[in-house]
């Protein structure tokens, strides 16, 4: 397992992604990332200055990157939703990729059908007070 930085858009930091390197400047991400848009695990991507975002991606994954946001004064309060979340995506191989703080990032097949994946995630965000979810590589 490797690792590489790609800058997260309009704001001044990275994100540390870990990777597994396939050839010279090629990779396949291994879990889905928290802040950087576009991307999905399993996605295979090499690093292009030439691209606004940093990388490129060379063939899809076939996974979705969807993220939970909540805010952050009540994360703590609000983690069992979280746990709930993850272990309700299991039987339908979701799975909970990163945490940090507020914000989660989940690993799901696109080949499931929206209607019963957006069911957990509207119900997360009824009982988290301010809270959203985003396909963040659609």
């Amino acid at each position: 397992m490797s690792q590489v930085k790609l800058r997260v858009p309009g704001e001044s930091k990275e994100e540390v992604l870990s990777v597994q390197e396939l050839g010279p400047n090629r990779y396949r991400l291994l879990s889905a990332p928290l802040w950087v848009p576009g991307l999905a695990a399993e996605d295979e991507f090499e690093l292009s200055d030439a691209d606004p975002r940093g990388y490129r991606i060379l063939k899809p994954g076939g996974n979705l990157c969807i993220w939970f946001r909540m805010p952050p004064e009540i994360a703590e309060k609000h983690e069992l939703v979280v746990d709930a979340l993850d272990g309700g995506l299991e039987w339908i191989g979701g799975r909970l990729d990163g945490r940090a703080g507020s914000a989660f990032s989940f690993t799901l097949a696109a080949s499931v059908d929206r209607p019963v994946y957006a069911k957990a995630f509207d119900g997360a965000v009824a009982r988290v007070p301010g809270s959203s979810w985003m396909i963040s590589n659609a």
